[in-house]
């Protein structure tokens, strides 16, 4: 397995954490490539070793950023973007997205960036639910970054389309221990990319930090 899994961290508790499984009966064609089977019961596998390797890249085009920016709409990734934020020192920002956020400096909400990291393109929308997908949460982050021609990583699950997106992150991003996983083993390739972390080494922050309730998972309104 990949080396920016810690040693506590066996591939059986990887699988456990499920960070491998997608969104029940719904595989768009963009993600049928990183999906290994279909278990019976309708529940889409990611490659987990391909998972691992994206995480790994993504850490390194990460590290090579000035100003890069983690955005997401839901509440469910809030102790995740919070202690990404502790390990890395990379911004995130959690709410929902204000038009001209990434365009309009006279915004105060607004954000010079020069890499975008989206935690859902799809919102975590229901099959079929285009024009929402569309016009809400990470879409309208998406099309402003794509205005500026700013590269855009995205974790992304089995419903996700790639339009727009140059680098996908095949993962779970639904549920609560999935989401603290990806963006856990993120850090950690970041911190390897930038030679921050040496191998045998773990960060400060541990695995259930970057879990949030279910309680807490409630969309922005």
């Amino acid at each position: 397995m990949s080396f920016i899994l810690p040693k506590l961290l066996t591939e059986d508790a990887l699988r456990a954490t499920g960070i491998h499984f997608g969104v029940k009966d719904y595989v768009t064609k963009d993600m049928q490539p990183f999906v290994v089977k279909i278990t019976p019961d309708g529940n889409p596998i990611f490659d987990l070793p391909k998972i691992l390797d994206r995480l790994v890249v993504a850490g390194k085009f990460i590290s090579k950023c000035e100003q890069p920016v983690v955005y997401a709409t839901d509440k469910r990734f809030a102790n995740a973007l919070k202690a990404f934020q502790r390990v890395t020192n990379i911004k995130t920002i959690l709410h929902r997205f204000v038009p001209g956020t990434l365009t309009n400096p006279n915004l105060k909400t607004y954000v010079d960036s020069d890499l975008l990291l989206v935690s859902d393109p799809a919102n975590g929308l229901p099959k079929g639910d285009v024009l929402r997908a569309v016009y809400t949460g990470d879409r309208r982050a998406i099309e402003e970054a794509t205005a500026l021609s700013i590269p855009i990583v995205a974790i992304c699950n089995s419903n996700a389309t790639l339009s727009d997106i140059d680098f996908a992150i095949p993962a779970n991003n639904v549920g609560p221990k999935g989401i603290a996983t990806v963006f856990y083993l993120l850090s950690r390739a970041v911190l390897f990319a930038k030679g921050t972390l040496k191998l045998g080494e773990d960060i400060q922050i541990p695995l259930s930090a970057f879990e949030t309730e279910q309680k807490e998972e409630v969309e922005e309104e």
